[in-house]
């Protein structure tokens, strides 16, 4: 995808990166909600707590993915607006 000039291009990317990073919200919410399920329903043997710990590692690597999307999201919001500026001023 070349991006260069084209404004509206970023914001179809935009719009798609706000999507996968809501998609990451939702799966993190999901993992750690199923987790405490299994707790609740008696699960606190070894093993469990050894997937409790994967998980809560990759639940930290997903929040830094989702901090990681904001920035960039943020950046190309600001080239996005940086582009219909200058096609304002020629028109």
């Amino acid at each position: 995808m070349i991006i260069s000039n084209d404004y509206q291009a970023l914001d179809q990317l935009i719009k798609e990166l706000r999507g996968n990073m809501e998609n990451l919200k939702k799966t993190r919410l999901q993992l750690l909600e199923q987790l405490d399920k299994l707790y609740k329903a008696g699960f606190t043997d070894s093993k469990f707590t050894e997937l409790k710990g994967v998980i809560d590692n990759g639940s930290n690597t997903i929040t830094g993915a989702i901090k990681a999307l904001e920035t960039f999201i943020a950046s190309l919001q600001m080239r996005s607006k940086l582009i219909k500026d200058y096609y304002a001023l020629l028109s």
